[in-house]
């Protein structure tokens, strides 16, 4: 069972099966861009970026070609989802907007007046996203209008997860919350002690997991919030987990990858490269691929954490990895865009 999205970030942060890259691959193509990648999602058939001085770019996920590309913002962090025909992401303006998938135009722009950092997420016709102004809101898919909103005491630049009718979240006021999904009302709120920053919580099996600022992996009971366990890696956690089968996969500014038992919390292996790990991992077919700030794209066995193959770029990897249909897909520090896989897997759909 596969527990995470690959394509990030959907509702509910889990896995849909894909097919992985078990052998060494190739690099089918690689492009410049504009700044510096922060984001980055595949829907469909195509690569959706963000960058850091605020350019959003559709590119051809086969041939690296360029679909379209503008610049509402002065800096993307947010990383796009996408419902019927449209993309949704926030800017460091305070922005989110409703983009027209196949030639960019904006449909619809809400204005939250502090940064947007946090990624969507969707359920049916409401999206949840959260904003630097404290807030956490429920906006109506197709107007951009304010549902509900919810205030807590900081930022909130984590992306929300949503499961079974709960809207779970972290905040810089070093709490963890869960909300009704339909009215914004509190379920329960844990305060964990430290800031929760960049890491957007998975939820499985009635289990929130989360990283922090102050270096700690969370599990939380997802009915009431109280802790499981707590693994400390002495360095910030940006990273989100990733949960498959029975362990949690996550990277930390300690250099290291971490798996961990889901229901113990004990430390089952850990790899270290040679830079912080900001970029979430993603497992398909019993690999672990995450980026390090070392510019490497690393593979290892998830079973074990040996390693499988890794790519080298000459510059820092904070995007998480992208792999779909046989391909991965991330960005650099330098802003460049790489597709690897084997070339005669990675093929556009035949027209015929």
């Amino acid at each position: 069972m596969v527990d995470r999205p690959i394509r990030m970030r959907n509702p509910t942060h889990r896995f849909e099966p894909q097919t992985g890259l078990s052998t060494e691959p190739e690099i089918i193509w690689s492009i410049p861009c504009p700044d510096q990648i922060n984001s980055i999602a595949v829907w469909d058939s195509i690569v959706y970026i963000g960058t850091i001085r605020g350019h959003i770019m559709a590119i051809d996920r086969y041939d690296g070609s360029e679909k379209w590309c503008f610049q509402p913002g002065i800096g993307i962090a947010s990383v796009p989802a996408e419902s019927n025909n449209k993309i949704y992401v926030g800017d460091s303006d305070g922005s989110i907007f409703a983009i027209n998938k196949f030639d960019g135009d904006i449909i619809w722009d809400f204005d939250t007046q502090s940064g947007v950092t946090s990624s969507p997420a969707i359920v049916e016709d409401t999206l949840y996203i959260g904003s630097s102004n404290h807030s956490l809101y429920a906006l109506d898919l197709e107007e951009g209008t304010v549902r509900w909103k919810y205030k807590t005491n900081d930022w909130i630049l984590c992306g929300p997860a949503v499961v079974d009718g709960s809207v779970y979240f972290g905040s810089k006021d070093e709490s963890v919350y869960a909300l009704d999904s339909d009215d914004g009302s509190v379920q329960w709120t844990s305060d964990v002690n430290e800031w929760i920053i960049d890491s957007s919580p998975t939820v499985t099996n009635d289990t929130v997991y989360i990283g922090t600022y102050g270096g700690s992996i969370t599990a939380l009971d997802a009915e009431d919030g109280s802790i499981k366990w707590r693994v400390d890696t002495n360095a910030e956690v940006q990273s989100s987990p990733a949960v498959v089968d029975n362990r949690v996969f996550v990277g930390s500014y300690d250099s290291s990858l971490y798996t961990i038992n889901k229901d113990s919390g004990e430390v089952i292996w850990r790899y270290e490269t040679d830079g912080e790990v900001r970029s979430s991992p993603c497992v398909v077919d019993n690999i672990v691929y995450f980026g390090s700030r070392d510019g490497n794209i690393y593979a290892l066995d998830s079973n074990d954490g040996s390693e499988q193959w890794r790519y080298e770029t000459e510059e820092a990897i904070n995007t998480s990895p992208v792999v779909i249909d046989g391909a991965l897909y991330f960005g650099n520090h330098n802003g460049s865009l790489y597709a690897l896989g084997h070339p005669s897997l990675v093929k556009a759909p035949s027209t015929n």
